[in-house]
Protein backbone atom coordinates (compact mmCIF):
# COMPACT_ATOMS: atom_id res chain seq x y z
CA UNK A 1 0.00 0.00 0.00
CA UNK A 2 2.80 2.56 1.00
CA UNK A 3 4.16 2.11 -2.64
CA UNK A 4 0.84 2.86 -4.19
CA UNK A 5 0.25 6.10 -1.92
CA UNK A 6 3.73 7.05 -2.96
CA UNK A 7 2.82 6.65 -6.89
CA UNK A 8 -0.13 8.53 -6.35
CA UNK A 9 1.45 11.40 -4.56
CA UNK A 10 0.17 11.35 -1.04
CA UNK A 11 3.29 10.62 0.60
CA UNK A 12 7.21 11.21 -0.06
CA UNK A 13 8.33 7.73 1.75
CA UNK A 14 7.32 4.95 3.68
CA UNK A 15 7.94 6.30 7.44
CA UNK A 16 5.95 9.80 6.33
CA UNK A 17 3.21 6.88 5.03
CA UNK A 18 3.15 5.35 8.23
CA UNK A 19 2.91 8.05 9.75
CA UNK A 20 -0.37 8.96 7.61
CA UNK A 21 -2.06 6.12 8.17
CA UNK A 22 -2.07 5.31 11.52
CA UNK A 23 -2.07 1.58 10.70
CA UNK A 24 -1.70 -0.98 13.56
CA UNK A 25 -0.66 -4.25 13.12
CA UNK A 26 -2.05 -7.40 15.58
CA UNK A 27 -0.53 -10.80 15.69
CA UNK A 28 -1.86 -12.66 12.96
CA UNK A 29 -2.91 -11.26 9.82
CA UNK A 30 -5.78 -8.66 10.49
CA UNK A 31 -4.39 -4.61 10.45
CA UNK A 32 -6.47 -1.94 11.78
CA UNK A 33 -6.57 1.55 10.47
CA UNK A 34 -8.17 4.78 12.09
CA UNK A 35 -9.96 5.95 9.38
CA UNK A 36 -11.90 8.32 12.18
CA UNK A 37 -8.92 10.87 12.25
CA UNK A 38 -8.08 10.98 8.20
CA UNK A 39 -9.22 14.15 6.88
CA UNK A 40 -7.70 13.79 3.41
CA UNK A 41 -10.09 12.08 1.51
CA UNK A 42 -8.17 11.42 -1.62
CA UNK A 43 -6.05 9.09 1.06
CA UNK A 44 -9.40 7.41 2.12
CA UNK A 45 -10.04 6.81 -1.18
CA UNK A 46 -6.51 5.09 -1.96
CA UNK A 47 -7.03 2.98 0.65
CA UNK A 48 -10.43 1.75 0.49
CA UNK A 49 -9.64 0.85 -3.22
CA UNK A 50 -6.25 -0.28 -2.89
CA UNK A 51 -8.01 -3.09 -0.05
CA UNK A 52 -10.96 -3.95 -2.01
CA UNK A 53 -8.91 -4.79 -5.01
CA UNK A 54 -5.57 -6.33 -3.47
CA UNK A 55 -7.44 -7.54 -0.47
CA UNK A 56 -10.35 -9.63 -2.77
CA UNK A 57 -7.42 -11.44 -4.88
CA UNK A 58 -5.41 -11.86 -1.90
CA UNK A 59 -8.80 -14.05 -0.29
CA UNK A 60 -9.61 -15.40 -3.41
CA UNK A 61 -5.93 -17.32 -3.91
CA UNK A 62 -5.88 -18.85 -0.20
CA UNK A 63 -9.21 -20.41 -0.89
Amino acid sequence: MYEELIYKGICSDRQSCFNLLQMYREDGDRIYLNMYTQTNMSLISIVAQFILEKGIKLKRASQ
